[in-house]
């Protein structure tokens, strides 16, 4: 599974109370998938011009994001933006806009790039988003964004192309805007009605919130001291956010709150990193392996005997085994509803727990020593809310591994 974001790919000119630069990467697309690609791979879709050098493609392709779709426009300029911001940071001054080769971007998704299970349509013209979309029917999950300049000018296809989404992000002025509702609750309101299951209000420096059908959700901003350049924060968080709902996507029947809140943290976390520097230059030194640090509990066995002992040693722990994801992993040649049958007699686990079974494919090159009509497969099991469990065995491990390279040989 992969992530396609299609949007802009630019140049930015940045002052702010700490400091300016006169040329910086930057762009939707580019903050977007430098974000994205900590947590999932990403295919970049979007054009640029002579200009744009193989140090800034260098960059762009960061963490092995698949540039191949960046189109370079012989004879042109890439995009490029300036903007002061005043001292509170919230607002800024646009100086200069050039659209230059972004002004006739005509997206040319190769087959990898429409074949990403999940797409994030970065702010552009809502025709083109709507190209994009009927370009990538097979995705599992899309979310877009979109900006006040479409709501003013290109209404009637931004409100179809909403419609063909399963997320909007926008924030909480655009949302009123586009619906002449008085406040975010009613405003999302209406939109989950045109067809989005969900709607990511982004609130600058007091954070964001999430409203779906049923639930709500808002987390604050992370507080900072010092914010340097919020130019791209947006972008960075849909980045998160949307990456890493991207890699637990797999093998899951729906996405459900927890992950979205996950989500959420994710996004807002990658944001407050951004903000701490100009332009991209946080993201291009961040360290994948921190960010996508698991900090949860999976288990996962054949044997039902070490399942049992897993669940011994929850209960032990005072977690609740209503917190268990449960989910089969077993040969697509295997009896599958008796594995599953199996695996809920050994847990005892109500049959709302199990996802959907992972099967895997068969190989003619693997030698499968596990075979046989009575071969139940392995069982994962995934603790919800286990950051602090996760720690907690973290710390025993570490102490036990200490503790054995003090002993001693007896002597004799």
């Amino acid at each position: 599974m992969s992530i396609t974001v299609v949007g802009s790919i630019a140049f930015d000119a940045v002052e702010t109370p700490f400091g300016e630069r006169e040329r910086m990467l930057g762009g939707a697309a580019t903050h977007f998938a430098l974000a994205a690609s900590l947590l999932h791979p990403v295919n970049v879709v979007g054009p640029v011009g002579d200009d744009f050098g193989d140090a800034e493609l260098a960059v762009l392709s960061t963490r092995e994001t698949n540039i191949d779709d960046v189109e370079r426009v012989a004879g042109g300029k890439t995009f490029f933006w300036k903007g002061r911001y005043h001292d509170d940071l919230n607002t800024r001054d646009t100086l200069d806009t050039q659209l230059n080769v972004f002004e006739h971007f005509d997206p040319k998704l190769s087959a990898g790039s429409r074949d990403a299970e999940v797409l994030f349509l970065a702010n552009i013209q809502p025709g083109l988003q709507l190209q994009v979309r009927e370009q990538c029917e097979g995705a599992k999950f899309v979310a877009l964004d979109s900006m006040n300049l479409w709501i003013d000018i290109a209404r009637d296809e931004l409100v179809e192309i909403i419609g063909k989404v399963d997320c909007l992000i926008l924030n909480d002025e655009e949302l009123r805007q586009l619906t002449g509702k008085p406040n975010l609750f009613t405003a999302s309101r209406e939109i989950l009605g045109w067809g989005p299951s969900m709607i990511v209000a982004k609130q600058g420096e007091y954070g964001s919130a999430l409203i779906t059908a049923d639930d709500f959700f808002a987390l604050p901003a992370y507080p900072l001291e010092k914010v340097v350049d919020p130019t791209g924060a947006g972008d960075t968080f849909a980045g998160g956010f949307v990456g890493l709902l991207a890699s637990q996507l797999d093998g899951r029947d729906a996405i459900d709150g927890d992950l979205l809140r996950n989500a959420m943290a994710y996004g807002t976390a990658l944001a407050s990193f951004n903000v701490e520097q100009f332009g991209t230059e946080a993201l291009e030194s961040a360290d994948p392996e921190a960010i996508r640090r698991a900090d949860r509990v999976v288990f996962m066995n054949s044997d039902a005997a070490l399942v049992d002992f897993f669940l011994r040693f929850l209960d032990v722990a005072g977690v609740a085994r209503e917190r268990l994801i449960c989910r089969v992993q077993i040969h697509e040649s295997g009896d599958v509803p008796a594995a599953q049958r199996f695996w809920l007699g050994v847990t005892g686990a109500d049959p709302a727990q199990f996802r959907r079974p992972s099967l895997k494919r068969h190989s003619p090159k693997t030698v499968r020593y596990n075979t046989g009509d009575g071969y139940p497969g392995c069982l994962r099991l995934e603790v919800r809310r286990s950051a602090g469990l996760y720690r907690e065995i973290e710390g025993w491990a570490a102490a036990a591994m200490a503790a054995d390279g003090q002993r001693q040989e007896p002597p004799g």
